[in-house]
């Protein structure tokens, strides 16, 4: 026990010590070193002050919304009911929610009771009618709407009509999911093992969704479409700004650097 010990020291020693001597020829080099450690810097800071601001925001994102979920609930216990034209404003913000057309339905509202009338799709009308009940204040729908199966005939029902879905987390969402995440990561490196390690792997998950906003998808580049994954590439031109500034100006060195262009004529 103590040989595969002191030999499995030995491995994250060794390992340490490359990583280390590499990271510092990386930036001590004596070509490129001074920028590579500027850049370094940078990215340092920004780091630091985009997590100090992600910090502030969902601070701030958290007390709003517990102050509003108190409001909510205090509304709730004293029952109090919502006019007509404020009852009618809720309910045409949830439609954009729950229906891909929802400039066709028509509402109107009476003494807390909803009229729906207007074209809609057959698999939308269960979804909406459960969402509008939800709405606070609504006290009754009467539903008068024309179910349809398809969009077929129907000229208010046109076009690729989407309901919104938000990819991104609420400030407050991502400092919980990223803290959490964080900690769970901790807990499993401490634990190790195979449990250990599917906690790390989970938190790390987490922590990384938290702090970037993205999706898996996104994340891994797995399934998500055009945009699966953003690649980003920076040149670094030894040269004085005035000098490149007059280069770009010339069009007839477009060719030079630009491989679809074979050349530029006055």
């Amino acid at each position: 026990m103590r040989k595969a010990r002191s030999f499995k020291g030995y491995l994250y020693g060794l390992g340490g010590g490359i990583a280390a001597g590499a990271s510092m020829m990386y930036l001590l080099d004596p070509t490129g070193g001074r920028r590579r450690r500027h850049r370094a810097e940078e990215k340092a800071y920004h780091a630091l002050k985009a997590t100090d601001q992600a910090a502030v925001m969902g601070v701030r994102d958290f007390s709003q919304r517990s102050r509003g979920l108190f409001s909510e609930l205090a509304s709730a216990w004293k029952k109090e009911g919502a006019s007509d034209p404020v009852l009618y404003e809720r309910v045409r913000a949830k439609l954009g929610r729950l229906s891909t057309h929802p400039r066709a339905i028509e509402v109107s509202i009476k003494e807390g009771r909803v009229e729906l009338r207007g074209p809609i799709l057959k698999r939308e009308v269960d979804r909406l009618l459960v969402g509008l009940s939800g709405v606070r204040g609504v006290k009754g729908i009467d539903n008068h709407l024309e179910v349809h199966e398809s969009a077929g005939g129907i000229p208010s029902l046109q076009g690729t009509g989407h309901v919104p879905k938000s990819r991104f987390w609420a400030p407050s969402t991502r400092l919980a999911t990223t803290t959490a995440g964080a900690g769970l990561a901790l807990l499993g490196l401490r634990q190790r093992g195979p449990v250990g390690w599917g906690l790390a792997g989970t938190g790390a998950l987490l922590a990384l969704r938290g702090a970037t906003n993205l999706d898996l998808k996104r994340l891994f580049g797995f399934r998500a479409g055009r945009r699966a994954i953003d690649l980003t590439k920076t040149i670094n031109i030894n040269a004085p700004l005035e000098e490149v500034f007059s280069y770009f100006q010339g069009f007839e060195n477009f060719p030079r650097f630009m491989s679809h262009i074979k050349s530029v004529q006055r």
